[in-house]
């Protein structure tokens, strides 16, 4: 009798076979079938993902040339996966080398295991030939070691696929890289990267999907339940990668905090403006976000400008001829990085007095910088102040927050911050600094824009916290804590649950301004709001 895996189809498999393994029916045995060259299993946590990039990294062991390689940030996370192969790999005939962590097949095939703590580990690996490269829990490493290390998956001898297979859960550092690379991707949806012309799929994951759970240990879905962080508790059991634990800004939503503007709606011109700059040159970008104050006083910010390696006379003139394009834009207080008013011994002048200069020789503006207030903390709390979302509307009627962004329209050119949308959410906190947020040191580093706010909020008014007692009868994670629970019982029935429809928060904005004169900006105001 031989000892065999199994994979998409078990009858092409010998009758006296003995499997050892198969995997699950649905999502498991999916990311296992999937072409792709990328393809991530992610999501909630006991879905069955390790043992997908495990047994994925099998597959061609009959070819001598073949050799697979399993990531973790860390050695001490290897662990647990490499007891795994400890069980299943020695009745295939493989053979350990403690010294290398490494298992070799009868065939000569060989499946490695490394670790890439710390930033330029990734390079270790360069010139060196992978036809498998597996990510377990891919959050916990950073971009750039994981476009570096997949710059190794090639094949120089013929009959060998040559792929990327990586697993994730909500969280961890590169979350953000990870939800923008698959998540966003939209579940089972393949996608061709122009400049690669690579394929990547997301295959999400859920406890549901794996019966072997919810068999034998259904106390695993109940201790999940039971997790105080309704974030977290959300994020392990659902797989949303909207929110996630250790997330600094967890008010943040956006379907409260990002607004679709129309066609019939821009700033009205007596809105007052103004703006944040956190400089960057690089690796580090550069930020400027504007916002316009509606007349109750709340911060719409409705344009960025992102730049890198830009002089600040060439930023001047960015500024000017790219951002400032309407006239109620010609005056405009920036409160910028403090940074930028160090001397320059050679040239005697900040960065901060040559942007000055050449923004003040566009004579239709009257743009100046002025130094932000740089109080980190009590910063980060202005900005919870203005992203709260039980905060009451002007009118009394309802909650929402006090600051909202401009999604990109096409319709209305110059309008929208994608970058802030995209990187404000992403921040997580400070493990070593309680109450700040983790300052990104390393290259690809996403605070910029964070800062660019906190520079604008801080020189605004405070608003008061939001009382306990006036908080909503039925807080939002009890409705995600109540809806689980119903999930819970569906899937111990069936087995095999459809994905349950996002949760209505309320007060969302359908991004319609039909009906509406667009020349009564308070009505506008409110209906975003």
């Amino acid at each position: 009798m031989s000892a065999v895996l199994a994979y998409e189809r078990a009858d092409d498999l010998p009758r006296d076979a003995d499997i050892l393994w198969r995997p699950h029916p649905g999502p498991q045995t999916e990311f296992l079938s999937r072409k792709e060259f990328e393809v991530a299993y992610g999501g909630a946590k006991g879905g069955g993902k390790t043992d997908g990039v495990l047994f994925g990294a099998t597959k061609q062991i009959d070819h001598p040339r073949y050799h697979a390689a399993i990531f973790r940030r860390t050695y001490a996370e290897l662990q647990e996966i490499m007891d795994r192969a400890a069980i299943y790999f020695p009745p295939l005939g493989a053979r350990w080398n403690e010294q290398k962590k490494r298992w070799k097949f009868p065939s000569g095939a060989r499946l490695s295991f490394f670790y890439c703590k710390d930033p330029g580990d990734e390079n270790n690996h360069l010139g060196k030939e992978y036809q498998y490269l597996g990510f377990d829990q891919l959050e916990q490493f950073t971009e750039k070691q994981y476009t570096t290390l997949i710059s190794c998956a090639r094949a120089s001898v013929p009959g060998l696929r040559v792929q990327v297979r990586a697993t994730f859960n909500p969280g961890g550092e590169g979350h953000q890289f990870v939800k923008r690379r698959f998540y966003d991707l939209g579940p089972l949806t393949t996608f061709i990267d122009p400049t690669s012309g690579l394929s990547r799929v997301f295959v999400p994951a859920r406890v549901w999907d794996n019966p072997a759970i919810l068999k034998n240990d259904p106390g695993y879905v109940q201790r999940l339940l039971a997790i105080s962080d309704p974030a977290l508790r959300q994020a392990y059991l659902e797989g949303d990668m909207k929110v996630f634990s250790g997330q600094y800004f967890s008010e943040w939503r956006d379907e409260l905090h990002v607004v679709e503007p129309s066609e019939q709606f821009r700033i009205p011109a007596h809105w007052g403006r103004s703006g944040g700059l956190d400089w960057g040159f690089s690796p580090h970008p550069g930020v400027l976000l504007i916002a316009a104050y509606d007349p109750h006083g709340r911060p719409w910010v409705y344009k960025e400008l992102v730049y890198q390696e830009e002089t600040p006379l060439s930023l001047a003139d960015s500024i000017a001829e790219q951002l400032l394009t309407e006239d109620a834009e010609r005056r405009l207080l920036i409160r910028a990085d403090t940074q930028m008013w160090e001397k320059d011994t050679r040239k005697g002048l900040s960065i901060a007095e040559e942007v000055n200069r050449r923004l003040h020789s566009h004579h239709h503006l009257q743009v100046t910088l002025v130094q932000a207030r740089k109080d980190r903390i009590n910063g980060w709390a202005r900005v919870h102040q203005y992203l709260d979302p039980r905060r009451k509307r002007p009118d009394g009627e309802g909650r929402g927050p006090w600051l909202r962004f401009f999604r990109p329209n096409p319709a209305l050119p110059g309008y929208g911050c994608p970058y802030a949308i995209q990187t404000i959410p992403a921040q997580i906190h400070d493990a070593l600094r309680p109450g700040d947020l983790k300052k990104g040191r390393s290259e690809g580093a996403t605070d910029h824009a964070a800062d660019a706010l906190r520079y604008e909020l801080m020189d605004q008014p405070a608003l008061t916290v939001v009382p306990l007692h006036e908080q909503p009868a039925r807080p939002h994670h009890q409705a995600v804590h109540d809806r689980v629970r119903e999930r819970l019982l569906e899937a111990i029935r069936e087995h095999n649950t459809d994905a349950a429809t996002e949760d209505d928060l309320g007060g969302t904005f359908d991004g319609t301004l039909e009906g509406l004169a667009p020349d009564d900006p308070e009505l506008i105001a409110d209906l975003y709001q």
